[in-house]
């Protein structure tokens, strides 16, 4: 369904002559102006009866109205003339990009040109403080009046609890008397703000300007709830949610922002990067939840013992960084010093076989961008881990030197972080840095799982007719062979030879080993690795490695690198998922945005209500709508006519996003 569309000039300007007929009691109402032409509203005009015509505020055109009561009406007609302006410069404004400080002066501004008020004022409280944040008052605020609508479960409280705007046409003060509204702006985590506005006794507030302010603060409250829920999505965008350190995405940002400050102020600047040696063994051993206690002690670690200037980031799976500022290349022992005491604190914490390898590079001595430093970075700390791994096994075997493998890869994520959407070329391009990465691998293919079920997404070596092949759950699990349990620790399966036919031939279905047979050469396959990449305990896809050349071609060193590379994959498609799921939300919170825009403007209770039917379409990827006096349906949320009701297309599940943006669309007409 296309999304709706903000409201045209000429909408807008046909509104507010219902407005002003509906404020004057005209019985029609003409505007004829060189941007809209000519509109009208109402009955029609008719002989005889009296006219009244004004001009329109950009002074272009003119506005005439017909009614029996005119002759007595000059002055309200201005006035409503004046409302009419007022409604239209408030949605500008609601719709501009201005901070919320300057939204709110702005509003009041204009407010105070139509209505006029005495004194306004926001005040910030919490449960033991209360001060004035912003003053915009023509006479001195009485001192008691703050105090009074701080106190607990007064006028303050009240508004901010119930979320509704409230009235007292006589507040006592010392020394007068105040009609005074109240009007809930923000609460949160115990602290929050009320606009307050106030006339002196005698001038009470028409029932069109309580409309108005209403109104605006209404406005004001959806725009500052949108800006903090945006501020939020993109704070989690930056961190790392275990640890709590910055993320792939912070790093980048930061180095690429410190490395133009080193260049143009002449400091120092280097990049260290660590792999936290033992996890796999804590996850094999004690299981992943043990594996992340792990993980957090490393962080707490590295935050604990390095200076407040050399921030911590983790880049996915055992993998940080730490971008140092003012080090220079002669003072690596002050460093190697704080990574004793970092791999001291971890083993301390019960984690006694932890151990951390470690290299740094230099700005200037080592590279001139951010990819050159982390590269040779990279390169330092799998020289010093194959040191650590020489003493504590054997020697390095495979084809593919450890650090032309992870140089391989490295790029490759690197290239992949970039994509926004994980289609063919990205799946092929991930296999083909499996292959190149892990010793002895030749060809393969990878299976993504997708709606319930495993395609075949990418092949490497074999031919184009294994792809998009269905796989069902159950068969990859029995083709895996391994337990579903050891599947989703991401453990990889290994066959050999004989097996891998035999092995085939009885997990896989007739119809679908005949394909894979002819186009995937089943057998010309001497060994194979199945490798499940798994994220918080979910099956992404897994890979099919294999080699035509020999049986028992795979190390343990290869083994071991096949899961490195699985975690890291595992991670880049993480933030695939959570790239997906932001730029969901960010799309929902535009049609919000839109959607607030309108519904301000439309005067029916009915038409509000289908706009927001219309908009639950959007927001849940559903044509599946009903408002109904009763919940029906795997969603339902209630309205001030009964209840908005959804159902999935096809079996998906509604989106979390779209419920949550829906929800405030619901209180947002609810509130008009």
């Amino acid at each position: 369904m296309p999304e709706r569309r903000t409201p045209s000039s000429h909408h807008i300007a046909r509104q507010m002559l219902l407005v002003l007929q509906h404020v004057t009691g005209a019985s029609a109402v003409r505007l004829q102006h060189p941007q809209w032409g000519e509109l009208l509203a109402g009955e029609g005009f008719r002989t005889g009866e009296p006219l009244l015509e004004l001009s329109t505020p950009d002074g272009l055109g003119h506005v005439i109205l017909q009614g029996q009561q005119l002759r007595t009406l000059d002055r309200d007609v201005q006035k409503a003339q004046g409302y009419a302006q007022t409604i239209l410069n408030l949605s500008r404004l609601l719709s501009s990009e201005i901070s919320i400080h300057d939204l709110l002066r702005q509003a009041l501004q204009v407010l105070q040109e139509s209505i006029g008020m005495d004194l306004v004022f926001v005040l910030k409280m919490d449960r033991e403080h209360h001060e004035l944040e912003e003053i915009w008052s023509e006479q001195p605020i009485p001192w008691d009046l703050p105090h009074t609508l701080f106190l607990n479960g007064s006028v303050a409280w009240e508004a901010l609890r119930t979320q509704h705007p409230r009235h007292f046409a006589n507040l006592q003060l010392e020394g007068t008397t105040l009609e005074v509204m109240v009007f809930p702006l923000n609460l949160k985590e115990g602290e929050g703000t009320v606009l307050t506005v106030g006339r002196q006794q005698g001038r009470p507030w028409l029932p069109e300007e309580r409309t108005l302010l209403e109104s605006i603060a209404l406005g004001i409250r959806m725009v500052q709830q949108q800006g903090e829920y945006v501020r939020q999505l993109k704070d989690a965008a930056l961190l790392d949610p275990l640890t709590g350190l910055g993320n792939r995405r912070a790093f980048d940002q930061t180095l690429e922002q410190d490395l133009q400050d080193a260049q143009q102020q002449g400091f120092s600047l280097g990049v260290m990067v660590l792999d936290l040696d033992g996890l796999k063994k804590v996850n094999d051993g004690q299981g992943h939840e043990q594996g992340d206690v792990l993980l957090k002690t490393f962080a707490e670690a590295l935050k604990l013992h390095l200076r407040q200037s050399d921030p911590a980031y983790r880049l996915g799976g055992d993998e940080f960084a730490v971008i140092l500022k003012h080090l220079q290349p002669g003072q690596l022992s002050i460093l190697e010093n704080r990574l004793g005491a970092i791999r001291s604190t971890v083993r301390q914490k019960g984690f006694l076989d932890a151990d951390a390898s470690a290299g740094v590079a230099f700005l200037g001595r080592d590279g001139d961008t951010p990819g050159e430093l982390c590269r040779v970075a990279d390169e330092r700390m799998y020289a010093q881990k194959a040191v650590h791994k020489n003493h504590q096994q054997a020697s390095l075997l495979g084809s593919v030197s450890p650090r032309a493998a992870w140089q391989t890869l490295r790029s490759t994520l690197e290239l992949l972080s970039h994509d926004q959407d994980a289609g063919p070329r990205f799946w092929k391009t991930l296999l083909a840095a499996a292959i190149r990465t892990i010793p002895s691998v030749e060809a393969g293919s990878m299976d993504v799982w997708h709606g319930g079920y495993y395609r075949v997404a990418a092949q490497v070596g074999y031919d184009d007719g294994i792809l998009g092949i269905q796989l069902s759950e159950d068969s990859q699990l029995k083709w895996y062979g391994n337990g579903r349990e050891n599947y989703l620790k991401g453990i990889p399966r290994l066959l050999y030879g004989l097996d891998i036919a035999r092995h085939s031939s009885a997990t896989i279905e007739p119809d679908t080993y005949e394909v894979f047979d002819e186009a995937g050469s089943l057998a010309q396959v001497k060994s194979t690795i199945l490798l499940p990449i798994v994220v918080d305990g979910h099956p992404i896809a897994h890979m099919n490695l294999d080699n035509h050349t020999v049986e028992q071609a795979f190390s343990a060193e290869a083994i071991e690198i096949a899961m490195d590379f699985a975690t890291q994959v595992g991670a880049l498609l993480l933030a695939q998922q959570r790239r997906e799921v932001i730029a969901e939300r960010e799309h929902h919170l535009h049609l919000l945005q839109d959607f607030t825009r309108t519904v301000l403007l439309l005067p029916e209770e009915q038409q509000r209500l289908q706009a927001l039917q219309d908009l639950a379409m959007q927001l849940l990827g559903t044509s599946q709508v009903s408002l109904d006096d009763h919940p029906l349906g795997n969603f339902s949320l209630r309205t001030s006519q009964g209840y908005l009701n959804a159902v999935p297309e096809k079996g998906d599940a509604l989106s979390r996003s779209g419920r949550e943006h829906l929800s405030i669309a619901v209180a947002l007409v609810s509130g008009v």
